[in-house]
């Protein structure tokens, strides 16, 4: 391009002015509006680059950050990120994780930090820390990880040189044993539920391999007694006190499939009294799951699904005896006494579906059909996490090493 003819890109007043400099370089020019103050360059290889440095320029003016970035610390960066990127781009229970870990964690150790200075050396020191201090290594793990991704935007918008975090190792994390219900301890399980409250709930789950915040975000609509099918396409999650339906995390997370025919008994015996504690609680019945799924999407302070409940979804399948939604802590308790109570090893809520899969799969069910049912991204996620070797399939083991190797082969 020949000199001094330079592309310009017009912005608001205050907001800059991007051009293109005769060595092809972009230039972004803000004027920082009280007299006597030079005007700030901001350099990118690329306009796009250009003006996302701008971008960020702006907004750390606008929140009363330090201009120059080579003064800005770890904890006004992280400020930054987590408002303009992680919060607008994330999950909402991706930011609160985020955002808590960071408050708790990395801005108290780290925050007053220039951003330019941090080394590897402070952050390996920062995670050694976290491990004497009696902190998991899986928290560690995510600590690590968050500000590898946070440095990792940094160093993308030209703030360091490189990103310090990830010439750390990342901490090693011993995965826990696969744990499972064996086929005797599944039917066990079954019928130490006869009765329970929340029988059908765990019915479900072990027919199905449904998330806990699939199988609590569950909603009448959902079922079909007509096809025998059930629609899984969101999920109920707390985040910070506050109940939102989210979408599950794949596209292969929306699915419908098939139930056998005792989770449809179950579930029409469950539906039978929930009907009678409805008509026991009166007004008292909260039905949640009428409100909550428009209430997650609507604008802040727009409460029409509340003035109009009959708009929005179906009532929650499981609930609370007042039409709430189950804490996801409290199904937890739930689980831990039936196991006990029957005789049987602990296992998490999460191990039913690592029981499911493991079990049909003996079945000789094809390991597609069950990734599919149980909503995995890949096929071999299923076949190297949920699958594992039962009790039966040691003994035919054994048994066909007999047959080929023993005495009597």
């Amino acid at each position: 391009m020949a000199r001094g003819k330079r592309k310009r890109s017009r912005r608001g007043p205050g907001e800059g002015t991007i051009v293109q400099r005769a060595d092809g370089r972009w230039m972004a020019r803000v004027r920082l509006g009280r007299e006597g103050k030079k005007p700030k360059y901001i350099y990118g290889r690329t306009f796009d680059e250009a003006r996302e440095k701008l971008t960020l320029f702006n907004a750390e003016r606008d929140q009363g950050l330090p201009v120059a970035p080579e003064r800005q610390t770890v904890a006004q960066f992280f400020h930054t990120w987590l408002e303009q990127v992680v919060k607008p781009h994330r999950r909402p229970a991706t930011y609160a994780c985020y955002s808590d870990l960071s408050r708790k964690h990395i801005v108290p150790a780290l925050g007053h930090v220039q951003l330019q200075k941090l080394t590897a050396q402070q952050v390996l020191a920062f995670q050694n820390d976290k491990r004497r201090d009696g902190y998991s290594g899986r928290t560690v793990q995510l600590l690590h990880d968050i500000l590898g991704i946070a440095l990792e935007q940094a160093r993308r918008w030209g703030l360091v040189r490189q990103n310090v975090a990830r010439l750390v190792e990342r901490p090693h994390l011993d995965p826990p044993p696969p744990r499972h219900l064996e086929q005797d301890q599944a039917k066990t399980f079954l019928t130490a539920l006869q009765g329970h409250r929340l029988e059908a709930l765990f019915l479900l789950t072990l027919a199905t391999g449904l998330r806990r915040s699939e199988v609590l975000g569950l909603t009448w609509d959902k079922i079909s007694y007509e096809e025998g099918t059930i629609t899984v396409s969101r999920t109920l999650q707390r985040i910070r006190g506050e109940w939102r339906y989210q979408e599950p995390k794949t596209a292969r997370g929306h699915r419908t499939f098939s139930l056998p025919a005792f989770a449809l008994a179950a579930l029409r015996a469950h539906r039978v009294r929930q009907l009678e504690q409805q008509a026991l609680a009166g007004w008292r019945w909260d039905d949640c799951g009428l409100r909550i799924a428009d209430c997650a999407t609507a604008p802040v302070g727009d409460n029409s699904a509340i003035r109009n409940p009959q708009s929005a979804f179906g009532g929650l399948v499981f609930c609370t005896r007042f039409g709430t939604p189950l804490d996801p802590r409290s199904v937890k308790r739930q689980l831990d006494r039936i196991l006990k109570g029957a005789g049987l090893p602990h296992v998490r809520f999460h191990d039913l579906r690592h029981t499911v899969a493991t079990l049909l799969h003996d079945e000789g069910v094809p390991i597609k059909a069950i990734s599919e049912m149980l909503g995995h991204a890949d096929e071999r996620t299923t076949w190297g996490l949920y699958v594992h070797n039962t009790e039966r399939k040691r003994k035919e083991t054994a048994e066909a090493a007999e047959r080929l190797f023993g005495k009597g082969s």
